[in-house]
């Protein structure tokens, strides 16, 4: 199974949020179906820790 190159992107930006204190306390998948194709992003919602 190959993984795209945003799913890495996405890892890597969410592993250096939480090194630099952030929580992430909301991470869903939105698939929003379209006319002629799906479209699906990724929302983080953050809290940044003291």
């Amino acid at each position: 199974m190959s993984v795209s190159a945003k799913d890495i992107v996405y890892q890597a930006v969410k592993r250096g949020l939480q090194k630099d204190r952030w929580v992430i306390t909301h991470d869903p998948l939105v698939v929003e179906p379209g006319k002629d194709k799906v479209s699906a992003y990724r929302v983080l919602q953050l809290e940044w820790t003291i």
